[in-house]
Parts: structure tokens; sequence; C-alpha cells
């Protein structure tokens, strides 16, 4: 999420990021403060911040989020589950964020997959390496069937 708010160049509206982004070092999240993580936002912190909006990430407790709805607080839900749901959510938060600029995005990060693409997909299957892609360590979690980041496994070859 936080590389897709950096390449639209919008990283000076975040006012804070998740826990696990902290955390983990993840360089985009330096200088923020947590408001929660995926168990979880920290809906007093983040009413107190009075954000314009929430970002959350799909698969999280909508029941927390709906108590931030009932503060008057908006919360948009990011899901990207292909590559063509990805596409979207890049122009979903352009035009949530007043970013023109997110249709270019949108269609450079298409046209690179394309491209890569281009290159490898007449490789033979015993050419193409075996590959696991770990999302998180405790519990261990990957990417499966039916996700943008497997869609792009397989179009990388």
């Amino acid at each position: 999420m936080l590389e897709v708010l950096d390449s639209l160049n919008a990283m000076d509206k975040v006012i804070g990021v998740d826990s696990w982004s902290i955390d983990s070092g993840e360089p985009l999240a330096q200088g923020f403060e947590a408001y929660g993580d995926f168990n979880g936002p920290n809906i007093e912190k983040i009413a107190e911040a009075d954000p314009d909006l929430v970002i959350r990430l799909s698969g999280s407790s909508e029941e927390d989020y709906d108590k931030l709805r009932a503060l008057g607080i908006t919360v948009y839900t990011f899901e990207a589950q292909s590559l063509d749901w990805a596409y979207q959510e890049i122009l979903n938060l352009g035009l949530m964020l007043n970013i023109e600029e997110a249709q270019q995005l949108k269609d450079e990060f298409e046209r690179e997959v394309n491209e890569i693409y281009a290159q490898v997909k007449d490789l033979k299957q015993e050419h193409k390496p075996t590959v696991f892609y770990e999302i998180y360590d405790d519990p261990l979690w990957s990417a499966g069937l039916n996700t943008y980041i497997n869609e792009l496994i397989e179009k990388a070859g």
C-alpha cells in the first residue's frame, strides 16, 4: 500500500501507517506513527488524528472499521485480488486523493508487466523457477492462487 502511495507521490498526504510497517523497518514508514495493525486499528488514536480518509487492506476486522465509520471517518478498503483489480485500485486511490497522474502510473505498471510477460511467455515449464513468496512469518503466510502476487509471479515466468 505504501508503495502505491509513494508511486503516486502522495506520501505528503499520509499522517500514519500500520504498526507492522514500522516494526519491520519498512523504509517508507520511517518518520510516521503507528495507528494499529492488521489485527485492528487504534480507534482512539485515529479518532484523535481526525483523518479525511483511512485506507485499510481487505481481510481485517470489519467491525473495528465500522466503529471508525460511526465516528464519521471515511474508510476505504484496498482490495487487489488480481492484477486488473490492482490496476483499478491505483485509479481509485488517485481519484480519492485527487492525483491526476494515477492513470499514468496504472498504465506504466500494466505496460511493464506486459513487457515482461512478452519476454517469458513461451518459456517451457522446466525452465521456469519455482517460487515461494512469503508474506508474513509468524504465522507463516504465502501468496497463493487468486492473488495479484501469484499472477505477477506467473506473468514473470
